[in-house]
């Protein structure tokens, strides 16, 4: 779930050809681990990326083995503020040229 909370920031950038087309694969592979880990419990994973995608929550995630939309947090589910520490640091040098 971690990766998918990157794809906004591919999303934001204003590419054309090669380079558009290159930033959708990346964002499609930044939402296969997700997908992957729903279809092995037997679900649909389209549909819980896009559930996840809609959520303004920063914490919020797909709890595989519950089978249930949580607050990664309070489950004891931490990567999402790791991938934020590392987003306030990094973040801004995706972003340059």
């Amino acid at each position: 779930m971690t990766l998918l909370k990157a794809a906004p920031v591919i999303n934001g950038l204003k590419l054309e050809g090669d380079q558009k087309l290159g930033a959708e694969i990346l964002r499609r592979a930044l939402e296969e681990p997700l997908r992957q880990l729903v279809r092995n419990a037997g679900l649909e994973g389209s549909v819980v990326v896009e559930e996840l995608r809609k959520q303004d929550k920063a914490n919020w995630g797909f709890d595989v083995l519950g089978e249930k939309y949580v607050e990664l947090l309070d489950e004891g589910i931490a990567a999402v503020s790791l991938f934020n520490d590392l987003q306030a640091v990094y973040g801004p040098m995706a972003l340059t040229e």
